[in-house]
């Protein structure tokens, strides 16, 4: 059977203009379609992903950051500003106590404790950092309690001081350091797509694989059960610590300028990998389930054999292991 020709219809009364369909990038449309993309995967790095027959909503509209997930059905009735007709007005009433969780003081706080640790506020303003890098880098492959040496003492007294702190208090450290850490990987990322084809590059990757960021979730959502979040806050405490320790917070500043040139982020990332390879490693130390179980011992002096431990060997284990690879 042989095929006929087909013939658009454009001598219709109403053609269809392809291009009033298409938003060109930098368009109003794109740049809500890429909030929404970019507000989603943040939601659910931190929350998880919205449950079956649910989808994420802004709840004062897409200019806000505020999200819940809602019910599919009802989301999709919804007018939002980029699905008006032009002309068309929608009049907003908001109900007190609508339902939206807030956050606590206490997670808000925790979350705040955080980005001081991370920002640096707790380092002696005569702290030697060179100096601090060049040590690091001759001890890095004598394990754990050399590596974190540095900062055990650290991470014992935040987890005495933690005893009394309220877990919700702790749940917001503990999600905001995810947080910062996850943003560091991610930008570790895309320094690996900025550099390819340079020498760098097969560096970054192996510091850099895409799975890292994945399986680091589910090893720190561990940490975050009630019954470990005390010594959870304590270790994250000590990888916040030492981040701030090697400057990796000005690093990430500086890599997420975003008026550099290419070839001068690539000279930036040869001054510095020595810095970044450091952290990820010492991370992969405290992070590895074996390095997490060190842990308990030395803040928490729980000894083997005990139900807790054995509880916490056995979650650990059920999470996967990102670290198993090393660099190679």
């Amino acid at each position: 059977m042989m095929g006929t020709k087909r013939s658009w219809n454009k001598n219709s009364e109403t053609p269809r203009d392809y291009s009033k369909e298409h938003n060109p990038s930098g368009s109003k449309e794109q740049e809500e379609r890429n909030k929404r993309k970019r507000d989603k995967r943040k939601h659910d790095k931190i929350h998880g992903e919205c449950p079956e027959g649910t989808e994420l909503h802004h709840t004062n509209g897409i200019e806000d950051d505020e999200v819940e997930c809602t019910p599919v059905s009802k989301n999709r009735g919804r007018k939002e500003k980029s699905r008006k007709k032009e002309g068309e007005i929608i009049i907003r009433i908001r109900k007190k106590n609508s339902g939206v969780k807030k956050l606590s003081e206490g997670y808000i706080a925790g979350q705040h404790l955080a980005e001081e640790i991370w920002g640096g506020k707790f380092i002696d303003s005569n702290f030697d950092r060179q100096r601090y890098i060049s040590e690091c880098n001759d001890i890095i492959t004598e394990g754990i309690l050399q590596t974190f040496g540095d900062v055990i003492g650290y991470g014992k007294q935040k987890f005495r001081d933690y005893q009394n702190v309220a877990n919700e208090k702790l749940e917001g450290f503990i999600d905001k350091g995810l947080e910062l850490i996850t943003n560091f990987l991610e930008k570790g990322r895309e320094m690996v797509l900025k550099s390819r084809g340079t020498e760098i590059s097969s560096v970054l990757k192996k510091i850099f694989p895409k799975w890292r960021v994945r399986d680091l979730q589910a090893l720190i959502m561990v940490l975050r059960k009630p019954m470990y979040i005390k010594v959870g806050a304590a270790i994250i405490s000590m990888i916040l610590q030492k981040a701030a320790k090697l400057g990796i917070n000005s690093l990430l500043d500086a890599l997420s300028g975003g008026s550099a040139s290419a070839a001068k982020i690539i000279n930036f990332l040869q001054e510095n990998i020595d810095k970044i390879k450091l952290f990820v490693e010492s991370m992969m130390d405290i992070l590895d389930p074996q390095g997490i179980l060190d842990s308990l011992e030395n803040l928490a002096n729980l000894k083997k054999g005990t139900d807790i431990y054995n509880s916490f060997k056995s979650d650990l284990e059920l999470a996967k292991n990102p670290f198993a690879g090393g660099f190679g």
